[in-house]
C-alpha cells in the first residue's frame, strides 16, 4: 500500500500536527508513506521522520521550479494507492489539479474545520466531489449528511497526539492554555477567570488576529494582572512544558478536536474546558467535572477547584480514546476499505 499525506503548509496548527503525526505513525509500523505540503512554510518539518521523502511544490517559487516539482508531485499521485488530503483549500487545490491534468484518483478528504456556514464548493461539483470524507467529530459527520451530498462515504476519526516522556516537576505554578491567538479561542475569558482566581495563566499559541490580541493586551492591563499573564508565540512543541503547570483551559467557543485537551490528558494534567468537540463527546462521562456549559466565570472558578483534587487516572483515559495505536487501527480500516 503506497500512500501520498497531503497538506498546504506545516505552521503551528491542529491539522498540521495530525498530519506529520500520522505520516510518522504510519511509517513507524513499516508503511511506504510519503508527504507532500504545498508551500514551504511552517515549523513542524522538522518534525518529520528523516527517512520518510518530503515533497514540496513550491507554489510560490518560479515557473522552472514549480514545473519540476508539478511533474514529480503528479507522478507520486499516479503511484499511490492512497491519497490523503488534510484541510478544505488543500482538497480544493488538489482536485482540480489532478483534474486539469486527467488523473482520475479517489482522494480521502480529510476535514479539520468546524466552519458549518461556508460549505466548500467542490462538495457539490461532480468531478471534484471526494468520494471519502473523514471527519474528526459526529457533529461533521451530522453536518456532511444535512447537505445530502450523494456518494461520499463518511468516516470518523478523532484526534490523536503522541504521548511524550517528560520528566515530573515538583513545583507547579498556575494555568496553561494552548491556541492561536484569535477571537475563536477566546483567551480573553482566561485571562478573566484567571484574574478572579488569583493566579497567573500561560497562552501558548501564535498571533493570527492583531486587533484581537491588542484587546487581550488591553485586558490584561484593565484588570491590572500584567504580572500574572504570559504569552509565547513561538513554541513549536508544548506538550513538555505541560508539567509545568497546575492545571489546563481550553476555553474554545467550538472545535472540532481539539488537540490541547488531548495533550493535557497525556500528560495527566487536570483541566476544564468548554463543552466542544469531539474530545468532550468521548470523555464528558469519564470526566464530567473537566467540562462547563456556559461562560461563567463562578462556575468556572468552582470546577477549576474540582478538577485540581481528581484523582481519575488521566493517562489511561487518554490511551482508551486517543493513543497513537487506537488511532492507526482505526485509520487503516478506512484505507483497507477504500482500496478492496
Amino acid at each position: 500500500m503506497k500512500i501520498l499525506q497531503i497538506i498546504d503548509q506545516l505552521g503551528l496548527g491542529g491539522a498540521e500536527r495530525v498530519c506529520v503525526n500520522l505520516t510518522n505513525l504510519l511509517h513507524s509500523n513499516n508503511y511506504k508513506v510519503k508527504i507532500c505540503v504545498l508551500d514551504n512554510i511552517g515549523p513542524l518539518f522538522k518534525f518529520i521522520e528523516k527517512d520518510i521523502e518530503v515533497n514540496i511544490l513550491d507554489r510560490k517559487k518560479n515557473k522552472i521550479t514549480r514545473y519540476l516539482k508539478l511533474v514529480k508531485f503528479l507522478k507520486l499521485a499516479k503511484e499511490s494507492d492512497i491519497i490523503h488530503v488534510h484541510g478544505r483549500n488543500t482538497y480544493d487545490y488538489v482536485s482540480r489539479l489532478l483534474l486539469v491534468h486527467g488523473i482520475k484518483k479517489q482522494l480521502i478528504f480529510h476535514d479539520h474545520s468546524s466552519d458549518y456556514t461556508n460549505v466548500p464548493e467542490f462538495l457539490f461539483n461532480n468531478e471534484l466531489q471526494p468520494k471519502y470524507y473523514i471527519g474528526v467529530a459526529e457533529e461533521q459527520l451530522s453536518w456532511l449528511s444535512s447537505l445530502e451530498i450523494k456518494g461520499c462515504c463518511p468516516y470518523l476519526l478523532p484526534n490523536m497526539v503522541v504521548k511524550e516522556t517528560v520528566m515530573s516537576k515538583s513545583i507547579k505554578k498556575g494555568a496553561v492554555l494552548i491556541g492561536n491567538i484569535k477571537p475563536n479561542k477566546n483567551q480573553i475569558f482566561a485571562i478573566q477567570l484567571v484574574a478572579k482566581l488569583n493566579t497567573t495563566l500561560t497562552i501558548f499559541g501564535g498571533i493570527q488576529d492583531a486587533d484581537y490580541y491588542q484587546l487581550l493586551i488591553q485586558e490584561i492591563d484593565n484588570l491590572n494582572i500584567k504580572d500574572k499573564v504570559y504569552f509565547v508565540h513561538d513554541e513549536v512543541n508544548v506538550q513538555p512544558r505541560l508539567n509545568e503547570f497546575e492545571f489546563g483551559l481550553h476555553t474554545s467557543k467550538a472545535e472540532c478536536g481539539p488537540l490541547a485537551t488531548v495533550e493535557f490528558l497525556a500528560q495527566s494534567l487536570p483541566f476544564v474546558g468548554f463543552e466542544t468537540g469531539e474530545v468532550f463527546r468521548l470523555i464528558k462521562n469519564e470526566l464530567p467535572s473537566f467540562y462547563v456549559s456556559t461562560f461563567d466565570v463562578d462556575k468556572w472558578v468552582d470546577q477549576v477547584e474540582l478538577v485540581s483534587s481528581n484523582e481519575v487516572d488521566l493517562v489511561n483515559v487518554y490511551k482508551k480514546h486517543f493513543s497513537p495505536t487506537v488511532y492507526l487501527d482505526k485509520c487503516l480500516v478506512i484505507y483497507n476499505n477504500i482500496i478492496l
